[in-house]
Parts: structure tokens; C-alpha cells; sequence
């Protein structure tokens, strides 16, 4: 909610505190109802103010000589005034209320209600003294039409007990304030609070029939007060128009009035239109200049704001060049396009652009660059009116974004991995264009990317599955690699496409790993991915050493600049396969932070670097 931080000037001060005045308070136009106890004898209390809200004291509520004349004295439970209902704050949008009052003492055990509103059970707005037997002064609120539970409070000094003093609260805009001899003391924002439906009102009591609310004390004077409603336009209008192309105006109030409020137009061209607080208008040739328009804000209450502008409508003379793109096109998801075009011939001063993109305004700039993104599929219009002081020109363009799909994101194995039969295949999905809910993936492997798939695993829900649940009974040589890709689709036919291939070494299981390891195979130098990638705390690497004998290999592991963090050296390693540990720790021994590793294997005759991730 927006706060409102509007001053009140109160004017009651302490230097007024003083006997013969018969009232502290004074009554006006926007005065609800003002009670000053004046009257000599008799049960009756009756409102100074014009609207008549008199009230009746119950049975051993005293009188007695207040600060300014006479003032009412509760002393027992079930002694308080009972008011009528005041019609006249259910059309307010903000109020007042102020009290001279004076307390013995303290009394932790109950709470002193200077004046209650409220519905019983429904809601109460409640001036108080000792509200959850705490020591304060509140301004309390509950109930689901003011918002809910909220108590406005500030600690009750002994130095106001067994005197007179001014208590007020106010409400405006979704701000109470609590004020103290006319200094405000606290502040805070409510969602709402609107007095509605059936209400009572009490001086000294409360609507629950509490026996722990019950004010004890005397009240000299309490007054309520309507606060002055407030419209202002807080917007601004375009001041140029054009012939023949729709102009519209979403009107702005900053306003405390009570709802609704209509926008109405005062002075201006037969042809504008206005539906609710947003101004149409389709200037015609008619129109061509200066126009004076003043539009007027009412609410129910007939408080008004008044917005006077000056609009100049153009007639299209302008020609203009077309530089980028120089007609309707069509790009993908995610790409951009720049958007230009100059005058042609001359022009009466300074030349204006004005973009719009599907109807919302996009720039002023001299060009638009078109951005797309994985929601942007289907037509879309860009638009431009180039005017200068006494033409315009304008231009549409029809923008077709073709959909962009996006395969799963491969996370393992990815390319030259090691796979047995319990290696996790494992990917996401990431096109947006899926529906979710029905979202399933098709696995295809195959021995070469050019010949037909050994395998087919369809409708997969999961996004993660094992090799051999991949396979099933399907025979897989051993010591061989394989290619794999997969695609996604939906319920509603929408089709990823497939993946790029990703190769891998299949080596059946653990055993036979060890076996091909060991064989006299004729193989070349290899650097596969490490796994698990990313990896905490420990990651494999293999390697394929040929069956001619190398002197030296050497794995390093890097930074991204370079610097080197670990050496593992092998000196006349012998050929086949080799499977190297690292724990993620550096040549001293300490831990490497997280992040992105080079590791590389590098030889007299060969050398690879791949990339791998280290995330705790």
C-alpha cells in the first residue's frame, strides 16, 4: 500500500486548558458529532454538531465540573453513553476523533475504552487506555473489514495519570495516527478500514460486554471529525496527437474520496470518448492543431479535481525511408532485430520517434531493438510514428517468432564417458514450450550416428534411468562405444526434436571393466569425462594408454587462467585403460573452492583438456 503522509494541524493546544470555557473543540462542516456533557441534569447528552446524534448516559454515570464546564464520571462496570448510530461516517473515507480525559490510576487488569465503534463479534475501532493489560495507550482495530487485528500503541506515562489530557487518533488514505496533547506519537499503515453496516457507538463501554473494558475516569469532551477528501489527477497526458491513429489516456487520481469515481469530459472535441478513467479519442482532419480539453474527476460525494491540457494534432505528411527491416519478416525465439528508418526530404524541425510494440509504448529513440525470448512465439507488430512540429509519417511492421525448441539438457553421461550397467542416464527438460503435466522422453542409441539404432526407449516419464533398464534384454557388446540422444514430447503433440549425440564406452559392469582394463588391446590415447561431473568431494578420470609403450602422462588440473592446482604423473604406464582418483585437493593438500576445472592429459605425442565442475 502506498503511504500517506499527510500532516493535521490540530488546533487544540495545552495553553487553552484552562476553566470558564464551556468547549475545547470546536464544530464545523466536517464535524460528525461533538458531545461537551454541558448539560446540568437529566440522562440525555446532546450533540452540538448539526447532525443531531444524542446519546443517553446509562444509570450511575455522574456529573461533575470538568476542564471545561461540565464532564461525565464512570466509576463501575456498566456505566458508560450509548449513542445512536452515526449514518454520516459510512460515506467518509477518513476521520478524527479527539478526547479530554482524565484517569486516577492504572488498573492492569482492565481496559479503559474512551469511545468504542463497532459490530459486536464483526469489528470495533476503539480509543483505550491499558488494551492486553499493557501500560499504553492504543489505537485499536480488528475485524476483517478494517484489515484485521492491529494495535497502535505507545506507553502510558505517569505523569498523565490523575490529570487532564487530550487523546485523538486519525485514519486517512490507509494511515493511522495516534497523537497525545496534540503531539503525534505513533504512526502505522492498515490494508483497509472502512465503517460499515450496522454499528454501535459507546463512550466509557464496549460493544463485546467485556467486564474487563470499562473506562474509569472522567471524559470532559469528545468530538469526531470528518477528514477533508482529497482528488488530484497525478498524471500526465501526451501533448501530441495524430490524425486518424487512436490517442488514449489512462487517468491517474491520488485521492482519499470514497468510490467510485467518474471521469467526465468538460470541455474538448465531440469525439473523445471516455469509459471509466481512460480517455479514447481518434482525431480527425477537423481536429488538425491545438486543442483545449479539460476533463473533471467526481466522486460519490460530488468533491471534484479538475485537469486542463493543451493536445496538438498532426496530419501525416512525413515520408520516410525504411532502413532495418524493410518489410514484415520473421525470426526464432531468442534472436533480436534493430528496428530503423530516417526522413525523406525535409522536415520543420526536430524529427521524434515514437515505437510501439503489440500496442504498448517501447521507445523514443531513433531506433528499437526487438528482443525475443522462449515466450515470444506467434505474430506480433511493431509499430513507428515519426512526426516533427507540423507532420508525421508512420510505418507497421508484421513480426513473425517461430519457436525455438529446445532438446533435454544432457547431464550424464556426457561425451567419451565410461557407462556400466548401473550408470544413471540422466537429463532435464528445459523447453518451455512443454506442457509439464504430460511431458515424456524417447531415447535413441546406436553403434555409429550413421547407421540404424540398436535401441529405442519410448514414453519415458522419468527423467533420470539406468542402462540396464534402458536396454532391457537388448545385447550390448562389451569394450564398445555407443551414441545416444534424446528428445522430448507432450500430450498435445509438441516434439523437442532430438538431442546431439553423445558417445560412450560401454564396459558392462565393474569386473569386466577390470578385465578390459587389463587386456593387450590396440587402442590410441583418450581423455574421457570425468564422473561424477559436477562432483563433492571426489571425481574419476580415465584415460586409454596404446599398446605402445609411453615413457611419461601427465594430468594436470587447472584454474581457467591456467594456473596449475594438481600434477599426477605416471612414469612407463602400461597400455590399456586407467581409472585416476581426485579428491579435489591441491599439491599442498588443501581443499580446491568450488567452481569450474580444467584437467588435462598430455603426452610426447598427445594432449586434451576438458572441463569439469567441483560444487560442495
Amino acid at each position: 500500500m502506498r503511504s500517506a503522509f499527510i500532516i493535521f494541524l490540530w488546533v487544540l493546544s495545552l495553553s487553552c486548558f484552562c476553566s470558564g470555557q464551556n468547549a475545547c473543540f470546536k464544530s464545523g462542516s466536517n464535524t460528525v458529532a461533538h458531545w461537551c456533557f454541558n448539560e446540568l441534569n437529566g440522562d440525555t447528552i446532546y450533540d452540538s454538531g448539526e447532525n443531531q446524534y444524542d446519546g443517553m448516559l446509562t444509570a450511575g454515570v455522574e456529573r461533575k465540573e470538568g476542564l471545561y464546564g461540565k464532564a461525565i464520571s464512570f466509576n463501575d462496570y456498566g456505566e458508560m453513553a450509548i449513542l445512536p448510530e452515526m449514518g454520516k461516517l459510512k460515506r467518509v473515507s477518513g476521520f478524527e476523533i479527539k478526547a479530554i480525559i482524565q484517569i486516577p490510576e492504572y488498573n492492569s487488569t482492565k481496559s479503559f475504552p474512551v469511545i468504542h465503534l463497532g459490530e459486536k463479534d464483526v469489528w470495533a475501532i476503539s480509543i483505550a487506555i491499558g488494551v492486553g493489560h499493557e501500560k499504553t495507550i492504543s489505537f485499536f482495530t480488528n475485524g476483517d473489514i478494517l484489515g484485521g487485528m492491529n494495535n497502535l500503541k505507545v506507553p502510558l506515562s505517569d505523569t498523565l495519570l490523575n490529570k487532564w489530557f487530550m487523546v485523538g487518533v486519525s485514519y486517512d488514505r490507509g494511515v493511522k495516527r495516534l497523537f497525545v496533547d496534540n503531539v503525534e506519537v505513533a504512526q502505522c499503515e492498515i490494508d483497509s478500514l472502512v465503517i460499515d453496516g450496522e454499528f454501535n457507538t459507546l463512550i466509557g463501554g464496549d460493544t463485546w460486554g467485556s467486564a474487563a473494558w470499562q473506562f474509569y475516569g472522567d471524559i470532559d469532551e469528545v468530538i469526531i471529525n470528518s477528514l477533508p477528501k482529497q482528488i488530484e489527477i497525478i498524471s500526465s497526458p501526451d501533448i501530441i496527437a495524430f490524425c486518424g491513429i487512436a490517442y488514449e489516456y489512462a487517468i491517474a487520481l491520488d485521492s482519499n474520496a470514497r468510490r467510485p469515481i467518474s471521469l467526465q469530459l468538460q470541455n474538448g472535441p465531440d469525439n473523445i470518448i471516455i469509459v471509466d478513467t481512460v480517455v479514447y479519442w481518434i482525431p480527425q482532419l477537423e481536429n488538425v492543431g491545438e486543442n483545449q480539453i479539460a476533463l473533471i474527476a467526481v466522486d460519490a460525494d460530488s468533491d471534484t479535481a479538475r485537469q486542463e491540457m493543451v493536445i496538438k494534432v498532426i496530419e501525416k505528411r512525413i515520408e520516410f525511408a525504411l532502413l532495418l527491416p524493410t518489410g514484415d519478416t520473421t525470426i526464432a525465439e531468442i534472436d533480436s532485430l534493430l528496428f530503423a528508418a530516417i526522413p525523406i526530404g525535409p522536415n520543420n524541425g526536430e524529427i521524434h520517434y515514437l515505437w510501439r510494440c503489440d500496442e504498448q509504448r517501447v521507445s523514443t529513440s531513433a531506433t528499437f531493438k526487438y528482443e525475443t525470448n522462449y515466450d515470444s512465439q506467434g505474430n506480433h507488430i511493431v509499430g513507428l510514428i515519426l512526426y516533427d512540429n507540423d507532420g508525421y509519417g508512420e510505418y507497421t511492421w508484421n513480426i513473425l517468432v517461430n519457436n525455438t525448441k529446445m532438446p533435454p539438457y544432457v547431464i550424464s553421461p556426457l561425451q567419451n564417458a565410461f557407462v556400466r550397467n548401473d550408470t544413471s542416464f540422466t537429463w532435464v527438460s528445459i523447453d518451455p514450450g512443454l506442457e509439464e503435466s504430460t511431458t515424456m522422453y524417447t531415447i535413441e542409441i546406436v553403434d555409429t550416428t550413421e547407421t540404424a539404432m540398436l535401441k529405442t526407449k519410448d514414453s519415458i516419464i522419468d527423467t533420470t534411468m539406468l542402462f540396464s533398464d534402458l536396454i532391457g534384454a537388448t545385447p550390448f557388446p562389451m569394450g564398445c562405444f555407443f551414441h545416444w540422444r534424446i528428445a522430448a514430447f507432450d500430450a498435445n503433440g509438441y516434439n523437442t526434436g532430438f538431442s546431439p549425440y553423445y558417445s560412450f564406452y560401454y564396459i558392462g559392469d565393474e569386473q569386466n571393466y577390470l578385465k578390459l582394463s587389463q587386456s593387450d588391446l590396440s587402442l590410441d590415447y583418450s581423455l574421457f569425462q570425468n564422473s561424477p561431473n559436477p562432483f563433492n568431494p571426489s571425481t574419476t578420470i580415465k584415460i586409454t594408454i596404446p599398446e605402445k609403450k609411453t615413457n611419461k602422462i601427465e594430468i594436470r588440473i587447472m584454474q581457467l587462467n591456467g594456473k596449475v592446482v594438481k600434477k599426477i604423473a605416471f612414469n612407463n604406464p602400461a597400455p590399456g585403460y586407467m581409472q585416476i582418483n581426485w579428491d579435489a585437493k591441491d599439491e599442498n593438500g588443501n581443499l580446491c573452492p568450488n567452481g569450474v576445472y580444467l584437467y588435462q592429459m598430455k603426452t610426447r605425442n598427445y594432449q586434451k583438456t576438458l572441463k569439469m565442475v567441483l560444487a560442495k
